[in-house]
């Protein structure tokens, strides 16, 4: 909000008396008469789509449908580009246009949303990571009905082999024998892990 808007029409009145413009169902923090054909509107806040502007003016009342917008949601950067398999995590979004007040915003890394988003201010967002085993993933943001991302801007730690179970000393060479393979951020879940030794895949891990 706080943007001066002009609406240019016809039988404002041929004097200020009355004149009230509303964008949606919000009305203008101020309207100001200029002629028959024109008055400004200093527009509230929002974070809907596409809105419809009207004017009453006397007991008469015009409106133009899908007519004024608001600046979409954008991303600038985070405060934290790498995050634990695990999840879990909290990070801050900065960015603007996310609103004057909570409207119920929505973080996202990759296809999967945050574990919890919550709104601080115009320029800033709080969001839970989620568990994941992806590499470099965009961030996407839905604050209203607009939406912002951020591409290439946020990936998970990649897993990390710390001991190989003693089965494995004496490996056959004809192989099949299961040997434990241990570390860290494999996932959460399964999420169709693959294992090689020297150069040669596994014939199955899980």
């Amino acid at each position: 909000g706080g943007a001066v808007v002009t609406v240019s029409g016809s039988q404002f009145t041929d004097f200020s008396i009355t004149q009230r413009a509303s964008v949606g169902n919000t009305r203008c923090e101020e309207t100001k008469w200029h002629s028959d054909t024109s008055l400004s509107c200093l527009a509230g806040p929002g974070m809907r789509g596409t809105r419809t502007v009207a004017v009453t003016a006397v007991d008469g009342v015009g409106s133009l449908s899908e007519s004024f917008s608001y600046d979409g949601a954008s991303i600038r950067l985070l405060s934290r580009g790498n995050v634990p398999a695990t999840g879990s995590v909290m990070m801050t979004i900065k960015g603007q246009d996310y609103g004057v007040a909570g409207y119920s915003p929505k973080a996202a890394g990759g296809f999967t949303a945050c574990e919890a988003s919550s709104w601080v201010s115009d320029s800033s967002i709080v969001c839970k990571s989620a568990p994941g085993l992806s590499s470099t993933r965009h961030v996407a943001l839905t604050a209203g009905m607009r939406v912002g991302t951020l591409t290439h801007s946020l990936s998970y730690d990649a897993p990390s082999l710390v001991d190989i179970g003693p089965e494995g000393d004496a490996l056959l060479a004809t192989g099949k024998l299961p040997v434990t393979v241990s570390g860290t951020l494999f996932g959460m879940d399964d999420r169709s892990p693959a294992a090689r030794l020297g150069g040669s895949a596994c014939e199955a891990s899980g």
